[in-house]
């Protein structure tokens, strides 16, 4: 005990009187401040944007509630159609909002490079830029400058600069030969040097965990709290078993610092792109564009079709709607129901392609997921998207819950729509909202991780007493 308390004082008076040392902490923390500042901006302005497009919707309804209600002479054509249901459809689509967690502010995931809300209308229009997501390949590249990135390719480099000399300052110093003439363990030292420098680490790390969560917008859960730091303990801790096995090889110190950053580089850099460039050779992304092809040619041939078999077509998929039903007036002409047969064909049609691209996109994710399971870099990354809901898996349940309330606002305004009935001032106050509901991650503890780090160290136990000095 009286050996383990020296060697913390001896290590606290070397990191004071140290520049270098020191230096290096404040570096990083200048720079984990700056991430935190970062992801604190992009989601203001995330939140300007949502702001601006509630506003804006607010702004179009009371336009349109102030016509439905116009009561003055000049004003009664204009109210008249602002209740019919394909207007108020065209005018007032509803907003799907794709709204962030607070720990977006310190992990952004692929919330950058996806359409956050949907004007959602009656129809599906693939044409449209919202549905076709950014692929601009500097941005992709780049990612997110966010705490997140910190920790998972800036960490372990600061863990690797404190951790890499350790045997050789012993060496240096000559202390490892009196060590090994007095008997005394040489390991436990430079064990109990580690464990110092991993706790002045661990505690730099947590300080700056706080001020992000201070920085994050809303209000964080003790569950988030705990979870977002005991990924980020695993992360830190594995990467000091990784020291640990390295030092263990009793190397010198040049040695040492290429072998961790090499490792450091196959882990975060290699690994990674080889897995990318592997997955994609396997399971390339669909373009959505080709999406917009289609329904663009498939619009020209339903189109033309004759309008008996567009409206039987629709009848017999929405019997529910039979009771407004009147052949004689929804096969002359471009009726209302002919119309609403037309969409539903294209949208039939197209939605057979979408459904095996979001089946390509959804094995595609699986498969990634499987190979991110044996890299711990990526396999962090992956934990902190499903904390801050900011990763793929979020982003699709999103998606399918802007296609259910989709299929909600139809069913609100088809009633009046087939009927030729207008809204009045009882409907617009009761449309359907869209209300996201939040994809539960698996945010439990990851024993793969803990057993990886235990080998590790477990490995260096052994290796430290069998190897000779290189």
């Amino acid at each position: 005990m009286n050996l383990f308390a020296a060697l913390f004082r001896l290590e606290w008076f070397r990191l004071v009187r140290s520049r270098l040392l020191l230096i290096s902490l404040i570096a990083f923390t200048a720079i984990a401040a700056g991430a935190i500042h970062t992801g604190r901006v992009a989601m203001q302005v995330r939140g300007q944007q949502l702001d601006s497009i509630r506003n804006a919707y607010q702004r179009d309804f009371q336009a349109q509630w102030q016509l439905i209600n116009d009561t003055t002479p000049a004003g009664k054509a204009k109210a008249g159609s602002a209740g019919i249901a394909a207007v108020v459809n065209f005018r007032l689509p509803q907003n799907a909002l794709w709204q962030p967690r607070s720990l977006q502010t310190l992990s952004g995931g692929i919330s950058d490079v996806q359409p956050f809300y949907y004007a959602v209308q009656t129809t599906t229009n693939y044409t449209e830029p919202p549905n076709i997501p950014v692929s601009n390949p500097v941005r992709l590249f780049a990612g997110n400058f966010d705490l997140a990135f910190v920790w998972l390719y800036l960490l372990p480099l600061l863990i690797i600069a404190y951790g890499y000399p350790l045997y050789a300052e012993e060496q240096e110093r000559g202390t490892a030969a009196l060590l090994s003439i007095q008997g005394r363990s040489l390991r436990r030292i430079i064990a109990v040097k580690l464990l110092f420098r991993i706790t002045l680490i661990s505690v730099l790390v947590a300080g700056i965990n706080v001020a992000g969560f201070i920085a994050s917008p809303g209000q964080l859960t003790t569950a988030e709290v705990v979870a977002w730091l005991s990924v980020t303990q695993g992360y830190i801790l594995l990467w000091a078993a990784i020291v640990w096995l390295i030092v263990s090889l009793r190397t010198g110190s040049t040695l040492a610092a290429l072998l961790l950053t090499a490792t450091w580089l196959v882990t975060t850099i290699v690994a990674p792109a080889v897995s990318n460039i592997y997955v994609a050779a396997r399971y390339p992304v669909p373009l959505r564009s080709e999406l917009a092809s289609l329904q663009r040619h498939e619009s020209e041939q339903i189109w033309s079709m004759p309008p008996r078999v567009l409206v039987d077509s629709f009848n017999a998929a929405h019997p529910q709607y039979a009771g407004s039903s009147n052949p004689a007036k929804d096969t002359v002409g471009i009726s209302t129901r002919f119309v609403a047969g037309y969409y539903y064909l294209l949208e039939k049609r197209v939605q057979r392609a979408a459904i095996t691209q979001e089946r390509e996109l959804t094995q595609r994710n699986q498969y990634f997921a499987q190979m991110a399971a044996i890299n711990p870099v990526l396999h962090t990354q992956q934990q902190y998207n499903q904390l801050a809901g900011s990763g793929f898996d979020d982003y699709q349940h999103y998606r399918r819950q802007v296609a259910a309330f989709q299929q909600q606002w139809k069913g609100f305004l088809y009633p009046f729509q087939l009927a030729d009935q207008r809204l009045g001032t009882a409907e617009f106050q009761s449309f359907p909202v869209f209300n996201e509901a939040r994809a539960i991650g698996n945010t439990g503890i990851t024993y793969g991780l803990y057993i990886l780090i235990a080998v590790t160290m477990a490995a260096g136990y052994v290796l430290f007493n069998r190897k000779k000095a290189i």
